[in-house]
């Protein structure tokens, strides 16, 4: 996690250079930026709820929504596309009712009611 953490931006910095595109760079680098920010909180969740995985799960998906639409809303004012589309709204609903359904089962098993 650390090496990619340090690697991925002169990663985006050299393909760009071979392809000769600028814009690899430049949206790679803030995407995959704001993508390790998401991923270190991840880890740091499943670190800290070791024994609830169940919970971190659902956290997780939660924490998926805003950065959906971090990246959507980034991505627009760079490349000028809509910042939400029906597919967007989808992906939202859906990642929304698997965080539901994990907390749930992460309830339901810490009082007992399932194994």
């Amino acid at each position: 996690m650390i090496a990619i953490s340090i690697l991925i931006v002169p990663f985006m910095y050299i393909l760009s250079v071979l392809i000769k595109a600028n814009e690899v760079f430049r949206i790679g680098a803030i995407m995959s930026i704001i993508s390790l920010v998401f991923l270190w909180i991840i880890y740091i969740m499943y670190r800290r709820l070791k024994e609830r995985k169940l919970l971190a799960t659902g956290i997780t998906f939660l924490f998926a929504i805003p950065f959906t639409i971090l990246i959507n809303s980034t991505l627009s004012k760079m490349i000028g596309e809509p910042v939400i589309d029906i597919w967007d709204i989808l992906s939202v609903f859906i990642l929304f009712i698997l965080a539901v359904a994990f907390i749930i089962g992460d309830y339901a098993r810490k009082k007992g009611y399932v194994r």
